[in-house]
């Protein structure tokens, strides 16, 4: 299964690398002009960069454009791969007390509790 994360980040960083010293690197003039009958609109825009700018903002470009493609392939791949199977562990525990629900043998019988230090040692002879 393919992960697309990581691509898709990314692929957002170099576009805006990119697209950010493309726009930064140039000089130019916009202009926009809006009318009633919304085919007479107009929106110009001239854009030149000039220098590094131009290299180092078209290879981020290009190279986001790379990895955005390639974050989609894995994206359908993950989509049709099926769910992700998580591995868990899983820990079983038991009661050493039983519940009240419960019936023990010993239900009629006073319970004696021997309180000792954790550095004691039994009397029995053993430590558990």
């Amino acid at each position: 299964m393919m992960r697309s994360e990581g691509p898709l980040i990314l692929a957002v960083i170099f576009l805006a690398a990119g697209l950010g010293v493309l726009i930064g690197y140039c000089h130019g003039n916009t202009g926009f002009s809006a009318s009633y009958p919304f085919t007479g609109s107009i929106l110009h825009l001239e854009m030149t960069t000039t220098g590094a700018g131009v290299l180092g903002g078209l290879t981020a470009t290009a190279i986001g454009i790379l990895l955005l493609i390639w974050a989609f392939f894995a994206a359908i791949v993950s989509l049709f791969s099926g769910p992700a199977v998580a591995r868990t562990r899983v820990v079983e525990r038991y009661s050493v007390v039983p519940h009240e629900q419960e019936t023990s043998e010993y239900d009629g019988e006073p319970v004696v509790e021997h309180r000792r230090h954790f550095w004691s040692r039994s009397s029995e002879g053993t430590n558990i």
